[in-house]
């Protein structure tokens, strides 16, 4: 048996293994669905807004047993409570490449256990901000409800103006009260579209009046499906029983837990140094604890139906100061659990003879713990809890020994009382029995490569009737399962951060790719020459496995008849063979044809890209690196200098802003014709892309693949309606290397190599660190250029002495007529071109990864491909691979800021040679199942269609289609036209971000310049000012208050995105100064006037009041 089938059966079986023990012993809790009441309503703003504030006010009592409240958010929003600011929140739609729920602030609250990549990319890609609303967040708020007033507010963003929020929740006083109701739809909540202060006081504090504020209006029930991995009872089951304590080591009780539970939940709290365990496996153990924390944990996977043994070890802190001066209780433990029937009835607690027992020797040890196990509908079916009949022991007893176990009584502290703790969620604990697991997981690989072993033989043995070649026949069947898998693995990890992980995180989906795999292998059988009855043996087995999917639970009852209804067509009229001849000549006739049908095919692919690159091309404001382009421009226009507003110079890429000046000269100056400028470069890469990639291949139909990708893609799109230099740098550095193929590979004689040169050049002078791809070049002339002759080749080197000429002026210009002379408040005070060792990642991350993982299936055929043709020997694709490496290794080595845009010229290479890498295994994988038994077996197609599958579900066609409906980018430009039509004489402008002052109302007055930026400032007569309308900074609060004291009004610019780059005192300050007057996606405007007769007053910092 050769290696390459021995390695088909091993991760095969791999495979089959880890399903296996994923739907034997599940590690995390299933993602279900929520069960909303009736009575919760979607609320919004009755006045269209990007963005909204929302207030609930309800009375506590004076004890609260359990507090709650779950959110649906579409889709950012900000949870505030009696004025705690940020208690959870979620960031999301000012990230909108980002993956599903990005920057929530909730802990273990994630759909997934998936961890995300640290790549930190920018919002540089048409994609609309992901689903959020489809993941329910869970907050306890049993430590933030007091007696009397309270105040729920909650801030709502949206890319669309039609943001929306659903929350439910109770409030459960003692039991002679009835629950308060917090949930939006039963209950008023007020509605306003602008963030109101009345002086200090701000509009989620708990003193701000609301009562002029509005009625949301409701939107309806929650009819759309909702999902969470959490359990409802977490939050709304109060804790039952009582601080215990005893004399001796342990404290253990038996549960009984009934064979239909589907979930179990265990919480405790403890004074002490205490370990949990479950069936004597671990659950959680502390150093120290003084009993302030209820940790709740997912014990599912410990429970096992019928009885189990919960103990609780609680040990002495070494050093006893931790208790002194603290009145806390003496070490003590509490627990409770249960488990609930479908209708969600909690019966009785155990009690009775079962003891819990406690292993240590000091009396002041206590503890509390509760646990249940609860069914699929939230219904508690048994629960268990410490009270005072539990009992203490030296030891845990044997099985059936515990009648002649000695017990130490416990003695109950006191009862346990729900706000004394601050509760925390903790996940699942199946890192504390890690050996366990990987026990397990192994024994699983182990059974699954023998079933899959013993199925090849099986199927071998059967088809060639005892032949020798059994195993490796049954492999050959097993191949196409195989590749189902593989590609369903790669799928699940690509959207292991997007919305389509949701199904992957559903209970029941492994069953369905197990059951998957297997009905490929039927089918496969099916497909081969059998004997009739065991074709109809087989089609049985398919119908089976078929109401097997049905029940998996994993999919709605109509997709899987679908699937199946096809299948039976598929086969019945061979349409995956018709399908296979259909694309063979379609093929055939593109490589061989006419070429006007390869040009119609081109064309029709540059057609799409330039109309996605084109449709709606002034929708988004312009961001700042584009403000700071298009001032540049002007002022070409305006002096013949690129002279900014500021008065300064803008020196980088000299050939983009003027031959961007000498198009807006032509065509007249506007947004739409500066961003048409980079629709033109980005429709022309189409083009490059397709004669480098037929070059390379040598197959027409592989560049139209490319080419259409290419077209599709969200990073693509978004720089070619950019007025920025990296469309132009990203075309010139694929002509360059076009030119270089024909001129130095093919030899296609010097008008190639003069085109090299010149095209080499203008990228350089297009952005400087284009400089990171000459060393590509230089590997591509020692690999195959000819030996070089003095006598014939004189030319290549005052060619290459000139660009190194050009080049060295264009960097001694630049530190000549620098944009920002170095001042002491920059970033750094050296070069960000340099070399070092600081982050050996960041690029790679970035490129490798994107965001949402949006690169991370390119990468894996990358890199795969890359070992493939190394072994095929294939020196232009090595070359490219090669190129495409240096170029990523020489901008980690020499660039500080991490950019992903600095590796975009190299983009279109990355894609060409992933797609390349998955066409050439794909084709090699064809080509092994065709040399087997199977020569009549539809595997191209099959194989084919898998790939195009995988391809475009990695694009997120629907995400890019509705991003042309929602804002990407903050609406600062919104802002400054709004400041333009309502100023008035003598007013002050401030903003974070000045840049956007010049193209819509000429130089901000002020730069609240904050921490961490780069290229921001520089020095002119004693003051230190931004690098594009000269505003003066402010740096301090000293400075913001002598400007309020001194001007007549003052227009305070906030900006979301910049709030992290201000201290918590300024940000508070400008948020309470003045009043709200206008607010957008992402930036909202203030204004101060000296007729509201309140200044904010900060102590004076005994800061100095000027530059500095």
């Amino acid at each position: 048996m050769s290696k390459r089938w021995l390695a088909v059966l091993l991760l095969l079986g791999c495979l089959w293994g880890s399903l296996g023990f994923s739907i034997w012993q599940p590690s995390t809790g299933p993602l279900t669905p929520v069960h909303w009441s009736p009575d919760v309503q979607w609320i919004t703003s009755p006045a269209p807004s990007h963005r909204f504030y929302t207030r609930h006010t309800f009375y506590g009592p004076e004890s609260v047993q359990a507090a709650w409240v779950r959110i649906s958010a579409d889709d950012d929003f900000v949870f505030n409570i009696n004025g705690r600011q940020s208690v959870i929140r979620e960031n999301g739609a000012l990230n909108s490449p980002k993956g599903l729920a990005y920057r929530r602030k909730v802990p273990l609250q994630e759909f997934n256990d998936t961890l995300p990549y640290a790549a930190k990319t920018g919002l540089n890609y048409v994609m609309a901000s992901s689903p959020d609303w489809k993941i329910s967040v869970y907050l306890d708020l049993t430590n933030y409800v007091r007696a009397g007033k309270n105040v729920i507010a909650i801030e709502v963003q949206k890319g669309t103006k039609s943001p929306r929020i659903a929350v439910e929740g109770q409030v459960l006083p003692e039991k002679e009260f009835s629950p308060i109701n917090l949930s939006t739809g039963a209950t008023p909540w007020k509605m306003a579209t602008l963030a109101e202060n009345r002086s200090a006081v701000r509009w989620f504090h708990l003193e701000f009046d609301d009562t002029e504020w509005p009625q949301a209006l409701a939107l309806g029930p929650v009819h759309e499906t909702t999902y969470t991995r959490l359990s409802q009872r977490l939050f709304d089951q109060p804790v039952h029983g009582s601080w215990i304590t005893t004399s001796a080591p342990w404290l253990y009780q038996t549960w009984q837990v009934p064979h239909h539970a589907t979930r179990s939940v265990l919480r405790y709290a403890a004074i002490g140094e205490p370990a949990v365990f479950i069936n004597d496996r671990l659950v959680d153990i502390q150093s120290s604890t003084q009993g302030k924390q209820l940790r709740m944990f997912d014990v599912t996977a410990y429970v096992k139906p019928g009885k189990n043994i919960v103990a609780v070890h609680l040990n002495q802190p070494v050093d006893d100061a931790w208790t002194q001066d603290t009145n806390e209780e003496p070490p003590s433990i509490f627990t409770d659990a249960w488990a609930e029937s479908n209708q969600g009835e909690v019966p009785l607690t155990q009690s009775g003879g079962s003891a819990w027992t406690r292993d240590i020797s000091n009396e002041s040890l206590s503890v509390f713990l509760d646990a249940w196990a609860e069914s699929d509908q939230g219904e508690i079916l048994s629960a268990v809890h410490t009270d005072g009949n539990w009992h203490g022991g030296v030891s845990l007893p044997e099985k059936n020994q515990s009648s002649l176990l000695t017990y130490t009584p416990v003695v109950i502290v006191r009862q346990v009382m729900g706000q004394e703790f601050i509760h925390h969620f903790l996940g699942h604990p199946f890192l504390q029995c890690i050996g366990w697991y990987v026990g397990h997981q192994l024994m699983w690989w182990w059974l699954g490569c023998g079933v899959s072993f013993a199925l090849a033989w099986g199927v071998g043995h059967l088809w060639l009737r005892g032949s020798s070649g059994s195993l490796v026949a049954g492999a050959e069947v097993l191949l196409p399962s195989l590749v189902l898998l593989m590609g369903m693995t790669l799928l699940k990890h690509r959207h292991g951060e997007g919305a389509w992980g949701i199904w992957f995180a559903q209970p029941g989906s492994d069953r369905t790719l197990l059951l998957g795999s297997l009905l490929v292998l039927l089918l496969s059988l099916i497909s081969g020459d059998c004997p009739r009855w065991q074709r109809y043996g087989i089609t049985v087995g398919t119908s089976a496995l078929g109401l097997g999917l049905l029940f998996s639970q994993s999919m709605p009852p109509w997709l899987i008849f679908i699937i199946l209804g096809g299948l039976v067509i598929t086969i019945r009229w061979q349409l995956l063979t018709q399908l296979e001849d259909l694309s063979s000549k379609l093929l055939a006739t593109l490589e061989t044809g006419p070429a006007w049908q390869r040009s119609t095919v081109l064309g029709s692919i540059v057609f799409i890209g330039f109309c996605l690159r084109l449709y709606r091309l002034t929708k988004e404001d312009l961001d700042s690196d584009e403000n700071t382009s298009y001032d540049a421009t002007r002022g070409i226009l305006r002096t013949g200098s690129p002279l900014a507003t500021s008065g300064i110079w803008y020196t980088r890429g000299p050939i983009f802003h003027y031959l961007l000046a000498l198009w807006l000269r032509l065509v007249g100056d506007s947004i739409f014709n500066a961003r048409f400028f980079s629709v033109m470069f980005g429709s022309g890469v189409l083009v490059l892309v397709f004669l480098i990639t037929r070059r390379v291949t040598g197959r027409v139909w592989i560049a139209l693949v490319v080419t259409l990708i290419l077209a599709l893609n969200p990073w693509e799109i978004w720089y070619s309606r950019f007025i920025r230099f990296y469309q132009m740098v990203q075309f010139t550095t694929l002509l360059a290397l076009w030119a270089f193929i024909r001129g130095f590979i093919d030899r296609g004689g010097r008008f190639y190599q003069y085109v090299f040169f010149i095209a080499l050049t203008a990228t350089l002078l297009i952005q400087e660190v284009s400089l990171t791809i000459t060393p590509g070049f230089l590997l591509g002339y020692l690999c195959f250029a000819p030996r070089f002759r003095w006598q014939a080749d004189w030319r290549l080197w005052l060619n290459a002495i000139m660009v190194m000429i050009i080049f060295a002026y264009d960097i001694i210009f630049f530190k000549i007529k620098c944009l920002t002379p170095w001042t002491a408040l920059s970033a750094s005070t050296s070069s960000y071109l340099k070399p070092h060792l600081l982050n050996v990642t960041g690029f790679l991350a970035c490129f490798f990864v994107g965001p949402n993982r949006l690169e991370i299936l390119y990468t894996a055929f990358f890199l795969v491909g890359a070992i493939y043709f190394l072994r095929r020997q294939a020196g232009l694709v090595l070359y490219l691979f090669s190129f495409v490496l240096l170029n990523l290794l020489v901008l980690t080595l020499l660039t500080y800021q991490i950019a992903e845009r600095y590796a975009y010229s190299v983009y279109p290479l990355f894609i060409m040679l992933s797609v390349y890498g998955a066409i050439a295994i794909s084709q090699g994988l064809i080509h092994t199942i065709k040399q087997g038994r199977f020569q009549h077996f539809p595997v191209h197609g099959l194989v084919s269609l898998c790939l195009v599958l995988l391809l475009i579900s990695n694009l997120e066609l629907g995400r890019i289609a509705q991003s042309y409906s929602q804002a990407i980018g903050r609406h600062n430009t919104e802002i400054f036209e709004y400041i333009r039509d309502h100023r008035q004489p003598g007013d002050v402008i401030i903003s974070p971000t000045p840049s956007f002052g010049p193209i819509t109302i000429g130089p901000v007055d002020y730069f609240l310049m904050g921490t961490w930026f780069f290229d921001a400032t520089y020095w002119r007569d004693g003051r230190l000012l931004d690098r594009w309308g000269g505003g003066v900074v402010i740096s301090n609060l000293d400075q913001l208050e002598r400007v309020l004291e001194t001007s007549q009004r003052v227009w305070i610019h906030v900006d979301d995105a910049r709030q992290s780059r201000l201290s918590a005192q300024m940000l508070e300050y400008i948020q309470t100064t003045g009043k709200p007057v206008y607010d957008s996606f992402g930036t909202s405007l203030r204004l101060w006037d000296p007729a509201d007769g309140w200044i904010p007053h900060t102590p004076e910092q005994g800061r100095d009041l000027g530059a500095y």
